[in-house]
């Protein structure tokens, strides 16, 4: 009775006449669905408190066996304004969002994914490259999940000297691999880059920030990792894709 419970909403929907159904990542109970009755009346004043990304500690009755919850009431911890005001950030939260969605399941190591999950927004919150927080966090996610691309030998032979990146391998290829696949080899500066997003975390962003110019092609292969392999679409990464250049040209 009356749990109170640390959260960050991952999403929303509008739920019955006047309410929201609410996608919350916790740590003590991992994702959970709780409907905030009445959220969308003009006189709500939970409203601003229910956007996503936003952290709040939650009230309400936890029962075992259920995912769906009606919340009683809720307190603001962190809005991470930066998140709904600017657009990269806004897309790159999105993708983020998905990611704690589409990648963690019922017996899973929630503390660490509301810890990473957490951290990210905290960063993209700061005006930090999204690139390099979506890589980072997309990779560890993979990693936790026993997918992650295989960075430290080619895939195939498990050769140490390798010289390119395919994503329907799985990660690297030595050169006689990688000529019977018939894949382009890479430069060398490009198989490190790769293979710092693949191992890093996110207390290593300053770090990367001085050694990756650009993340976004290593992040496609990653993406394209988790279609070809393990049936995973991530939509919000292809709406990022998307309409970042338009940001960039404005």
């Amino acid at each position: 009775m009356n749990d109170k419970v640390e959260g960050i909403i991952l999403k929303q929907s509008d739920y019955k006449d006047s309410s929201l159904l609410l996608q919350v990542l916790t740590k003590e109970y991992g994702k959970i669905m709780l409907v905030a009755n009445g959220a969308r009346k003009p006189t709500s004043k939970t409203a601003s408190r229910l956007l996503p990304y936003t952290k709040n500690e939650f009230l309400f009755d936890y029962h075992e066996g259920k995912n769906m919850f009606r919340l009683k009431n809720l307190s603001l911890i962190q809005l991470y304004r930066n998140l709904h005001e600017d657009v990269e950030a806004s897309l790159a939260s999105g993708v983020i969002g998905e990611l704690a969605d589409v990648m963690t399941y019922e017996e899973y190591d929630y503390e660490n994914v509301y810890q990473l999950i957490d951290e990210a927004f905290y960063l993209l919150n700061e005006d930090k490259r999204s690139d390099l927080i979506i890589g980072i966090v997309l990779s560890n996610l993979m990693k936790m999940n026993g997918i992650g691309a295989n960075v430290d030998e080619c895939t195939i032979c498990q050769k140490k000297n390798v010289v390119a990146i395919s994503a329907k391998d799985g990660g690297f290829l030595c050169a006689s691999c990688a000529q019977s696949m018939h894949v382009q080899p890479r430069q060398v500066n490009e198989l490190k880059e790769f293979r710092l997003l693949s191992k890093a975390q996110l207390e290593h962003y300053d770090i990367l920030h001085n050694l990756i110019e650009d993340g976004h092609p290593y992040i496609d292969i990653l993406v394209e990792i988790l279609r070809l392999h393990h049936g995973i679409s991530l939509n919000s990464y292809h709406v990022y894709q998307s309409l970042l250049p338009l940001k960039d040209a404005s």
